[in-house]
């Protein structure tokens, strides 16, 4: 779950959490994406926000590490440091997770009842599970608009830090 991706010559790394992944298009490879500020550093060694540097792919190397990592938990940002996964989309992903006790994802996941990615819907609660259901205090994948948890998207290629929607 959690990468450190490094420059081939050793001099910058960063690291990131394996959140998605894509898949193969006809001969086309997958994809290997990481954000902006994450690429901008290891191109230039400045990041997006300060520096602005636009380019395609580059090569580096990656080695998984451990969550319990210090510089992986640096990268959860609420305070338990549980994995923030929606109560009403992540079914699956929790289900393949409970379904590998002791490991790290399925002793560390923290469902919160908020619809989207950007945190603009939904509640700002934790929720259980059972089985694969959800069990919120308030009906899973409703709510209000939420405007506590802002998220901030980096804007390529100006470096621009912009509000998700």
């Amino acid at each position: 779950m959690c990468l450190k991706l490094s420059t081939l010559d050793g001099a910058r790394e960063v690291y990131v959490l394996r959140v998605d992944n894509s898949y193969p298009d006809g001969d086309k490879p997958p994809a290997h994406d990481v954000s902006y500020n994450a690429w901008n550093y290891l191109y230039k060694g400045v990041l997006a926000t300060e520096t602005p540097y636009a380019g395609g792919g580059i090569d580096v190397t990656y080695s998984t590490i451990p969550m319990t990592d210090s510089n992986c938990q640096a990268l959860l940002k609420n305070p338990d440091k549980k994995l923030p996964v929606s109560a009403g989309t992540g079914g699956n992903y929790v289900e393949q997770c409970l379904a590998q006790p002791g490991s790290w994802v399925s002793t560390n996941i923290g469902l919160w009842n908020i619809k989207t990615q950007a945190c603009t819907i939904g509640y700002d609660e934790p929720c259980s599970v059972d089985g694969n259901n959800p069990i919120c205090n308030h009906t899973v994948n409703t709510g209000p608009a939420i405007t506590n948890l802002p998220v901030w998207n980096v804007e390529y290629p100006s470096g621009k830090l912009v509000l998700a929607a």
